[in-house]
């Protein structure tokens, strides 16, 4: 497996760990922070969810596509990084509970 290819899966395990927190903290009353979520969430109802994961296929699009990419690779672990610090943050809100 490629480094872009891990990276690909990283994401889609950080964006899903995003999803299942978010989820998990509306349920307990919280709001969504982010403004353009939020809009997506108010307008589709569960429909935002399919919505926050598209990222996650383009990313396995992308990485099956450029398996040896390094840029990519590095963009696909930033955006890990990001995902998962929501998915953090989230676990930290419903640990306050």
């Amino acid at each position: 497996m490629t480094p872009t290819l891990i990276a690909a899966v990283t994401m889609a395990l950080a964006a899903l760990a995003d999803t299942v927190t978010t989820v998990g903290a509306l349920r307990r009353g919280a709001r969504e922070a982010n403004p353009v979520l939020r809009w997506l969430m108010d307008k589709l109802g569960p429909g935002w969810v399919p919505v926050k994961l598209a990222p996650v296929a383009w990313a396995g699009w992308a990485a099956w596509q450029y398996p040896h990419d390094v840029r990519l690779a590095l963009v696909l672990a930033a955006l890990s990084a990001v995902y998962a610090g929501v998915a953090v943050h989230n676990h930290r809100l419903h640990r306050e509970d």
